[in-house]
């Protein structure tokens, strides 16, 4: 028993240094992608600096400091932009903007303060590109619910990390003293392996 219990600690050590490989990589690129597009930027190459503020905006996770500051680069992208007579791109922007805190949203919306300064420039420069558009109309189509459906996005999360477990739970459960494998313990855990496997895929797709 004590080499499966070796054999657990082993998985969570790797899930583990997976798992801090993968924010160390976030952190990288979103990082690179702020420092280009501040760059891009100071240069007054608004169309790289809108592309790289939008991907770097892109890499959330909580903390990134890189990702809050891409977002006020991508609002200030759109003010020089309108500054210049650019009110096409300006808005391009907020939409890229706009697009970048639905692409991190979750179970919450990081960021969601933002967002409402971003409607409510869309709608600005919409009306300044058309005039016979309503600014009512256009807050009210940004308005409306956007993005994945909250129980199915818990199902996500609970599929994924019952998978996980029920997979340490088939490592240490399914076998015996001897080494060899418990057959109703096994078809039990690997049942439970299989059915939160596809709870998350299903779900996934659901949400």
């Amino acid at each position: 028993m004590k080499q499966y219990r070796v054999s657990i600690c082993v998985i969570l050590l790797f899930l583990i240094a997976t798992f801090i490989l993968i924010l160390g990589r976030v952190y990288s690129e979103s990082k690179d992608f702020y420092r280009k597009g501040t760059e891009s930027f100071l240069k007054d190459d608004l169309y790289m600096a809108a592309l790289y503020f939008g991907r770097s905006a892109k890499w959330y996770f909580p903390g990134n400091p890189y990702v809050r500051r891409s977002i006020k680069g991508l609002l200030d992208t759109a003010n020089k932009a309108e500054e210049i007579g650019e009110t096409e791109f300006a808005l391009k922007a907020c939409y890229t903007l706009r697009g970048s805190l639905y692409g991190t949203k979750g179970l919450f919306m990081p960021h969601k303060e933002w967002l409402e300064p971003c409607n409510q420039k869309i709608a600005d420069l919409t009306v300044i590109r058309n005039p016979y558009v309503k600014r009512e109309k256009v807050l009210q189509g940004l308005h409306k619910k956007v993005g994945p459906r909250v129980g199915w996005a818990l199902l996500v999360v609970l599929g994924f990390w019952g998978w996980i477990g029920t997979t340490i739970g088939f490592i240490y459960f399914s076998f015996d003293s001897s080494g060899a494998m418990a057959g109703k313990k096994a078809a039990l855990w690997g049942g439970l392996v299989l059915g939160f496997f596809l709870l998350w895929i299903f779900s996934m797709m659901r949400a």
